[in-house]
């Protein structure tokens, strides 16, 4: 049990830990770039999204539940 507290801490300290320091260089970006320059980044970072959904349409998740309904142990 002890193994797994730490796991999911780890995890959520992690998880956390990116989205503050996104958030902090997002607020130093919008105050050294111009409003134009901003704006070009928010446009790059709206296409970079839309091409990590083109680039993962979901096959691990599909594939994992590929093998959960497999007639059959994972020993195989």
């Amino acid at each position: 049990m002890k193994r797994l507290m730490r796991s999911i801490v780890s995890l959520v300290s992690g998880d956390t830990a990116g989205r503050i320091l996104g958030f902090v260089i997002t607020v130093y970006l919008a105050r050294i770039l111009t409003p134009g320059g901003f704006g070009i980044f928010g446009i790059a970072l709206a296409v970079l999204s839309h091409m990590q959904l083109i680039a993962n349409p979901g096959v691990p998740l599909i594939e994992t539940r590929n093998v959960a309904a497999a007639s059959g142990s994972m020993s195989e």
